[in-house]
């Protein structure tokens, strides 16, 4: 996810992964938007994204 728009979309699917397939969640997002999935239980781990050209 590189836009704050995306993230919202992307939160239902992040919810289900975890609740119902038990899966460990690690996304991939510009350093901006980091703090908003920090701040939820949603992802088990960041990995900032470099900006590039």
């Amino acid at each position: 996810m590189n836009r704050l728009g995306d993230l919202p979309f992307s939160l239902p699917v992040l919810k289900s992964a975890k609740q119902e397939l038990n899966a460990r969640v690690y996304s991939v997002v510009r350093s901006a938007l980091s703090q908003f999935l920090t701040s939820s239980d949603l992802v088990d781990g960041i990995i900032p994204k470099e900006k590039t050209l």
